[in-house]
C-alpha cells in the first residue's frame, strides 16, 4: 500500500509538471500568436480573451483597459458575458472590482463569491461563479489592462502564473502598439514639413 501511494504522489507530480508545460509553452504560444497575427485587427482582445479563457476554463472574463489619467476602466472584450451590453462600458477606479486591481497593480482574489454577485447562463439555466480573479497586465510596474476572470473552481499556482503572463504580454502589446501609432504620427508630420 506505501508502494501505491508512492506512485500515485508520482503520477500527481507528473501530471502537475505536465500541466505547467503546457500553459507555460502551448498556452502562452497561442496567446503570442494571437498577438502576433491579429495586432492590427480590431477583434484582437475578444480573440486573446476567449484563448486564454479556454484555457483556464473560465465561465466568464472581461479585458478592461486602464486609462489612470481619468480613473476609468473601459470594456475592451467579454467572454461569455453580454457582448452588447458591455460593448462601450466605463467604470471608474473606485465602483468595481477590477478598479481596485488597477489602482493597486495586484492580483485580487475572491473566494465563494455569493450567487447574487456573478452569476451566468446557458441552456440548462443560471448558475454562478464563486471565484473571481482580477489580474493586473503591468509594464514597468504600471497596470494598463485588467483581465477579470470568474471560474467554477480556484485557480492553481500554474493557472495563476499564466494568467498573469498573459495579462502582462497583453500590457506589452498594448505600450507597443501605442508606441509605433506615436512613431508613426510623427514620421508623417515630419514628411509634411519638408
Amino acid at each position: 500500500e506505501i508502494m501505491l501511494q508512492k506512485v500515485n504522489k508520482t503520477i500527481r507530480y507528473n501530471e502537475g509538471i505536465m500541466k505547467k508545460y503546457l500553459l507555460a509553452n502551448e498556452g502562452l504560444t497561442k496567446l503570442n500568436d494571437i498577438l502576433r497575427i491579429h495586432e492590427n485587427d480590431e477583434n484582437l482582445d475578444v480573440k486573446y480573451l476567449s484563448t486564454l479563457s479556454r484555457q483556464v476554463q473560465a465561465v466568464q472574463s472581461c479585458i478592461y483597459s486602464v486609462d489612470h489619467a481619468i480613473q476609468k476602466l473601459f470594456v475592451t472584450a467579454t467572454y461569455a458575458g453580454n457582448k452588447e451590453k458591455s460593448k462601450h462600458a466605463m467604470f471608474s477606479f473606485d465602483e468595481c472590482l477590477p478598479g481596485s486591481c488597477a489602482v493597486t497593480s495586484e492580483i485580487q482574489m475572491y473566494q465563494n463569491v455569493t450567487d447574487d454577485f456573478y452569476t451566468f447562463s446557458s441552456g440548462l439555466g443560471n448558475s454562478y461563479a464563486p471565484h473571481l480573479i482580477c489580474v493586473p497586465g503591468k509594464y514597468q510596474n504600471n497596470c494598463i489592462v485588467v483581465i477579470e476572470i470568474a471560474t467554477l473552481y480556484a485557480l492553481d499556482q500554474v493557472e495563476m502564473e499564466f494568467v498573469l503572463k498573459a495579462a502582462d504580454m497583453l500590457a506589452f502589446s498594448k505600450i507597443s502598439k501605442k508606441s509605433n501609432t506615436t512613431v508613426e504620427d510623427i514620421f508623417y508630420k515630419y514628411q509634411e514639413g519638408l
